[in-house]
Parts: C-alpha cells; structure tokens; sequence
C-alpha cells in the first residue's frame, strides 16, 4: 500500500481530477443539444467524469485517502475537488450521478472511524512530503482526527449547500421520468445529511461544536421533494434522515406529519372489469410486501420523531383525517379510496399506542378527548370499513394495541360492540373473491387479528364480562363465529381460538353454578362438529376421501386443546394483566364444571387414536390434547380414571402406529415426561 500511496499526489492532480474537472463543466442537457457533435461531445464527457469518479473511488479506497486529503491535494492545482463534485451533480447522465454517489458515500464513511488507521497516517506523511520520525513528532493520532473533522465540517458546509441547490432540478428530473437520477441525488443527499448530524453530534460531545445546529433551509427542502417522491426506494432513503434534523427550534415536524400519512397509504386501484379493489405495484417495481416493511420501519419511526416533538399536532391530523374518512362517498371508486386512506389514518393511530411503551406515557397520555372522536367515528360502522379487510384488520389492530386505554377510561362498553363488529365484518368479507385476494397478498388475517382483540380486552377487564348478560352475549357471539366454520367457509381454526381461549377464562371467573352450563355452550359447536366428522370419516373410509377430512378433525382438536389448556393454566401475580408486573403461568387441575363435558369427546378420541394418529394433524394435536389434559395431582379418583384413560389413549396410539412413525413416538415421550 505504501507504494500506492506515494501515487496518489500525481494519480489525483495529474489524471483524475483535471479530468473530472473538465467534463463536469459540460453540463448541458442532452436533449438540448442542437448537433450530433454536441451530443457526441456530451456523451462523451459523461463517460469520461463517470469513469474517473469510478477510479478515484477505487483509488481511495485502496490508499485511505479522504476527501480532506483530496481538497489539500487538488487545491495545489488551483482546483476544489468539491467544487467538481457540486457540478457532477448537475449531470443529466445517470452513469455520472451514480458513480458520483458511490463516490459521496463511501467518502462521507471515514468521519464516523473512531480513530485514525496507520495507513491513514501514513497517507498523510506521503501528502505533506515529510519523513516517518518529523511527521510522528508533530502529528498524532487525536491531533489528525480534529483536524480533520473540522477539514470535513468545511466541506459538509460546501455539500449541503449544493446539494440544496438540486431541490428544483430534482423535481424537473422527477416530472420527465429519470428515476435513475432522481435516486442517486436521493443517496447523496442521505449521504450527505447523515454525514452533518454524525460530525455534529459527535463534536457536539467533544464541547467543540463544528457546525450550525440545523444546516441550510435548501437542504431540507430538497429531502422533503425527494420523500414525496412515489417510489420506496428513493422516498425511503430521505425518510431515514430526515426526522433526526426535527427539533423544538423548527417545524418541521408539523411538515412531516400530512407527508407520512399520505406515505402510510397501501398502493391500490380498482380493477376496470370487476371494479373490485386490488393492490397495485407502483411504476418503480416496489412490491406490496416491500412497501409493508417500508410503512411499519421507516414511517413508523419518523412518525414516533413527530409524535414526541408535535403531539397535538400529531393527534388532531390523525382525527381530522379519520372522521373525514368515515364520511363514506357514493360512488365506488371514492369508497374503495377512502377505505384505504383511512387504513392509513388507522396505521398512525395504531403505531402511537406503540410509542406510548410504557406507564408514564400511558398516564400522561392528555389527549383522550381526540382519541375518543377517532373511536365515534369508526363506530359508525360506515362502508369505508366494511368494503376492506385490510381497513377492518387495521382497526383489529388498533384494538389491540389501544386496550389500555379502553380499560383505564371505562369505554369498554363502547369497544366490546366494536370489536364484535370487527369480527362479524372480517368473517363477512372473507367470503368475497376480491377480499380474499387482497388477504393472501398481503399475508393478513383479519379474523384472527379481531379475535385477538377481543382476547386482550377480556383479559384486562374479565369482570365486566361475567355478568350473566355480557356471558350471553359472548357465548351467542362464539357461536356466531364457530357457525361459520361449521358452514364450510374457509376460517382456519387458529383464527377463532384466541375467542374462544377469552370466553373460557370468562367462565372461569363466573359462579360455580354457571360454569357447566357455560363449558357446554362453549363446547357444543366443537362436539358437534366432531361427531359430524366422525360419521363423514367412517362413511368414506372406504373411498379414501375420509382420510381429506383428517385435517379438519385435527384443527378440532387443536381449538379442544388450546380451550383446555387456557382452563388448566392460571397467572400468579397482578390480576390487571396491563399492570407492569410479570405474570407467571402455572398449571391449575381440570375444572370439575368441564371435565363432564370433555368426556363427551372420549368416544371419538379413543376411535381416532386407534385408526387415524399415523395422519400427523391428528397425532400433533392429540399430543396437545393429552398434554393439556393430564392432571396435576393423583389425590383423587377422578384424577386417577383420567390418567388411566389418557394412558390407554396414548397405548392405543403406539399400538397402532408403525415402528418408525417418529412423531408419533415424540407424542408418547412428551407425554411420559
């Protein structure tokens, strides 16, 4: 290297920079050019300044040198390298503004090193032209670091002012397409700005602040054009940095907020022959999956930036924008609009329950009144919400992570009916071909997610749900639910079973003289599904179409399992489950109100473990079931018949397996255990 280094005064001053210099200054448009010289001339220095960018690149990376050293350098030469630098970016050649790019970023890397390398040393002596002993006396490794950090605060000063400058060209290369170049002015422009905070806040800890505390207006102008570019990618980069430049001191925050929530919108349109919703890819080629990642990391963040510096601000936009939303328009298309956009307001609302990540921030949460707006609105019921799943999962969402609030303002008879109209929405939309798509494109599962919800909100105010009336309507909403299992339509299991885990601690909670009526309610549309299965699996075990049935009867099972198991475990500790304090789960014996009730589901089991448990849904769940249902204690009789029946279950199920049937066998062992 130290070869190489002896180089980089003549490579620099002699080669490349002279040439960088000379084609940066043609800078005319392409398109302008009136002869085919012009444009051959144009084209040509584009190539040029494109490939000597690339090679200074390279060179300094293999030599250490930085763009302090190079200004020391180039000016010898009567030249600012920064000064090429700010024309390159006027180049309408995407080559040129990439290779200048990469150039910017991996210059702006060496002022976030720690220290300074002995190459990087060794560098220096090479440019100032002295010997190892003299250039070791008078530098060392501290001295090089201030003097060069305040080398690079003067020409973050340069940078950001040009950089400033290409605000208005940004948007005249937006306007004619060039998204190539619009996303290198976007990297240098991050490069940049990420560059100004690290040098600042790291001075800034030194007591040696190097730079103004916030940079030119024209900087941030050109970041907030290039977020409101429709690409991800490119939005996406300034989006990074621009909430680390929001203070008390600006308003930028307030500038923020109607951005990010326009952000926030999923890409849609309406497809022109069934005029049915869909989700779009945008012209750039970003992905729905790409944009969900984009929305829940870099919007998020940027949107907690606003929240903590612009509260009011930040709630009143997001309710403004909800009751406008819930105000459904007649005509289809601004419906499936709407819908969307208020999915959006929801994200915002959503993702402020998560900023408020502790109980001094929920405690200190002063702005009720508008959250309760926001509440009113959706409970409307309007066609904004129920035309989309994914409006209707967002709202489950909401639910979920708002629960503290519903329990701490006594608004719980409010939610509850909008949470089961959530989950009778989510059910309804399920059915249609357009809903479905929307689903499986975006990974969702609205009905889960609104079971979900429901499951928090009993579990923070079980009490409120043991009245005899609220039992009742639980329980018929339960059934409502499970009656849309039963009819074929296509709800997994796993998406009903927090419910019905909620409505088994409920049961828990009520009168001794409640409890076996209400465990045979909740577990009469399992026990008839079953036997319907059953009698399916034996009439068509011949056939072989029976044995498609088994799928089904294990994820009856399993939603047997998770209802037992929730009815055998309890929580040691606060009985507010929102309360900071740990819970820990301990098992707890079968109630007595359900063991009768599970012993209906012997008959069918027995049957099952001695035909069907080589089929890996029924042996998995069967595990799950026996597990679950093992007793704590042998003290009793009742204990001792269920452990002897649940032994021959298990006996039953080696019996019948082949010896190498693996899993059938880690069923057994985890049972023995």
């Amino acid at each position: 290297m130290d070869m190489l280094q002896q180089l980089s005064i003549p490579i620099s001053s002699m080669v490349l920079v002279p040439a960088m210099a000379d084609a940066a200054t043609d800078n005319s448009n392409e398109d302008e050019m009136s002869s085919g010289s012009g444009r051959d001339s144009h084209a040509g220095n584009s190539r040029i300044l494109a490939k000597a960018l690339a090679a200074l690149n390279v060179w300094c990376t293999a030599t250490t040198l930085t763009l302090p050293q190079l200004k020391h350098i180039s000016s010898k030469i009567h030249l600012d390298i920064v000064d090429v630098l700010n024309d390159a970016m006027y180049s309408d050649s995407s080559k040129v503004v990439d290779a200048l790019a990469d150039f910017i970023e991996h210059a702006m890397e060496s002022t976030f090193e720690e220290t300074v390398s002995d190459d990087r040393m060794n560098q220096v002596r090479h440019i100032i032209n002295v010997n190892e002993s003299a250039f070791r006396a008078s530098f060392s490794r501290d001295q090089l670091m201030v003097i060069e950090q305040k080398e690079m605060a003067a020409i973050l000063e340069q940078l950001v002012s040009a950089v400033g400058l290409q605000r208005i060209r940004f948007l005249e290369r937006q306007n004619q397409g060039d998204v190539e170049v619009c996303r290198n002015l976007a990297r240098v422009g991050k490069a940049v700005s990420a560059t100004w905070i690290g040098l600042q806040q790291k001075s800034q800890a030194a007591g040696e602040p190097l730079l103004q505390h916030v940079p030119e207006r024209g900087l941030l102008e050109f970041l907030l054009k290039a977020a409101h570019h429709p690409s991800v990618h490119i939005c996406g980069m300034t989006l990074n940095v621009i909430p680390s430049f929001v203070s008390n001191k600006n308003l930028l925050a307030r500038e923020l907020i109607p951005l990010l929530q326009r952000k926030a919108i999923m890409p849609h349109g309406i497809n022109s022959e069934t005029g049915d919703l869909t989700l779009v890819l945008d012209q750039y080629g970003s992905g729905v999956d790409e944009f969900l990642r984009f929305r829940q990391t870099v919007v998020a963040d940027a949107l907690r930036t606003c929240w903590e510096y612009e509260p009011e601000a930040y709630i009143d936009s997001c309710t403004s924008a909800i009751e406008e939303f819930c105000t459904a328009g007649t005509k289809a298309e601004t419906t499936h609009n709407l819908s969307f956009h208020l999915e959006a307001a929801l994200f915002c609302v959503e993702s402020l329950g998560s900023f408020l990540d502790s109980e001094e921030a929920r405690s200190s949460f002063a702005y009720s009144d508008q959250f309760s707006r926001s509440m009113a609105a959706v409970s409307q019921n309007t066609i904004s919400i129920t035309s989309n799943p994914l409006t209707v999962m967002r709202l489950a969402l909401l639910l979920q992570r708002w629960t503290f609030w519903f329990h701490k303002s006594q608004k719980l008879g409010v939610v509850v009916d909008l949470a089961a109209s959530t989950l009778t929405y989510a059910l309804q939309l399920g059915e249609l071909p357009y809903a479905q798509g929307l689903v499986e494109e975006t990974n969702s599962n609205p009905t889960k997610e609104a079971c979900i919800a429901f499951e928090e909100l009993i579990s923070v105010s079980i009490d409120h749900f043991t009245a005899t009336d609220k039992l009742s309507a639980l329980l018929a909403l339960w059934e409502s639910v499970y009656s849309q299992r039963m009819d074929g339509r296509q709800v997994p299991v796993e998406s009903i079973e927090p419910l019905g885990r909620g409505v088994c601690s409920v049961i828990l909670r009520t009168p001794e003289n409640v409890q076996k009526d209400a465990f045979c309610s909740l577990l009469a549309c399992t026990k008839q599904s079953v036997d319907h299965l059953m009698v399916l699996i034996r009439d068509e075990a011949d056939s072989g179409k029976g044995r498609s049935l088994l799928p089904l009867m294990g994820g009856e099972l399993r939603l047997l399992a998770a209802i037992v198991k929730c009815s055998t475990t309890s929580h040691v500790g606060t009985v507010d489950m929102m309360d900071e304090d740990e819970t820990s789960p301990v098992r707890t014996g079968l109630s007595p109100h359900l063991a009768p009730v599970i012993q209906q589901f012997w008959p069918s089991i027995e049957v099952l473990a001695s035909n069907y448990c080589s089929n890996r849904d029924i042996s998995s769940s069967m595990g799950a079931l026996l597990s679950a249902l093992i007793p704590i204690t042998l003290q009793n009789e009742d204990a001792m018949a269920y452990l002897r029946g649940i032994s021959s279950v298990v006996s039953s199920m080696l019996a019948a397996s082949p010896t190498d049937d693996v899993e059938v066998f880690d069923e057994a062992s985890q049972f023995l255990k």
